[in-house]
């Protein structure tokens, strides 16, 4: 277990898991260090060796997960940030010899799946450049069990106040009719920022977790239509969910593809998004609560209410500004 004379080194700080996760520790009195992407390159050894010092815990939140994104830079993106940083930095970790390693990654390793509880070895084919740079770095990492003590979390599809996806969602929640494929009733994976950020605190430096490959966020997976009327209410809306037909939907992704490849932020509707929106998918987080009894203190009722906050005091206050 972790104590104030271990230092914490956390990879991708400033992104949107990483913040979190930083603010957690620091809350919780840790000595946490966050290198900036200026400071750190992880592609250069030197600077990682610079970086590290023996018995760091190391924390990698750092990624490209921009998972729309359809043009080749942005697949050359997933291989650079996901693939070969992971590479260099498990190198330098073991190098210098680092107590601990915890890698962010995403139940997309896991690949293409739909049912109920879903487990760690659950495995199906993988998901587009996304998916793929997240499985090749769990294989990389598997490879240095014997010189390095690693875990690897995978959360679920993360939302929460300061990322795209909550925004998007609470537009969609603001309009008086709201067309959803399979009428939004699909299980969805979502889970709470503030709660993938403390299951990922709850195992650091914990040898409980050395070696071990867990999936992380809330207990439950939510139906869209329940997330998109509940924040709507928050927002004093009362969208109609009007279901659309999955023939309908697969014209509209394609031309979505076809039409959006070039947009900086990726394509709002893909194939492989809509196939998440129309199969049930709940993955189990059985093991990691197991392993060290964590359970997530967030509902989505308060997660719903955060996110409307954050909304409505930044983002759609931002809109109104002149």
């Amino acid at each position: 277990m972790i104590d104030g004379r271990d230092r914490l080194v956390v990879f991708g700080g400033s992104g949107f898991i990483g913040s979190h996760v930083v603010a957690r520790l620091n809350a919780d009195g840790h000595r946490v260090v966050a290198p900036s992407r200026q400071e750190v390159d992880l592609l250069d050894q030197a600077c990682l060796r610079g970086a590290l010092r023996e018995g760091d815990v190391v924390v990698n939140c750092a990624g490209y997960a921009n998972a729309t994104d359809l043009k080749q830079r942005g697949r050359a993106m997933f291989r650079r940030t996901n693939v070969e940083a992971v590479q260099s930095l498990a190198a330098a970790a073991a190098e210098a010899r680092a107590a601990h390693l915890v890698h962010i990654s995403s139940v997309a390793a896991m690949g293409r799946l739909e049912g109920m509880a879903l487990s760690e070895a659950s495995r199906g084919p993988v998901n587009g450049a996304y998916a793929a740079s997240k499985r090749a770095a769990e294989e990389i990492l598997a490879r240095r069990w014997d010189d390095l003590s690693v875990t690897i979390v995978r959360p679920t599809s993360v939302f929460g106040e300061g990322r795209g996806l909550a925004s998007a969602l609470c537009r969609l929640s603001s309009f008086p009719v709201v067309p959803l494929p399979a009428g939004g009733r699909v299980l969805v994976p979502f889970a709470y920022v503030g709660n993938v950020a403390a299951s990922i605190c709850a195992c650091v430096g914990d040898p409980r977790c050395f070696g071990g490959t867990y999936i992380v966020g809330d207990e439950s997976a939510y139906r869209l239509a329940d997330i998109v009327e509940g924040l709507g209410a928050r927002l004093g809306r009362r969208p109609v969910v009007l279901p659309v037909p999955l023939s309908a939907a697969r014209v509209a992704a394609v031309v979505s593809e076809a039409t959006g490849a070039s947009r900086a932020r990726g394509v709002l509707l893909t194939r492989d998004r809509l196939w998440t929106l129309s199969h049930d998918a709940q993955y189990s987080t059985a093991l990691f609560r197991a392993t060290t009894g964590f359970v997530p203190d967030v509902s989505l009722e308060e997660a719903l209410s955060r996110i409307a906050v954050w909304y409505s005091r930044t983002v759609r206050k931002s809109r109104l500004s002149p």
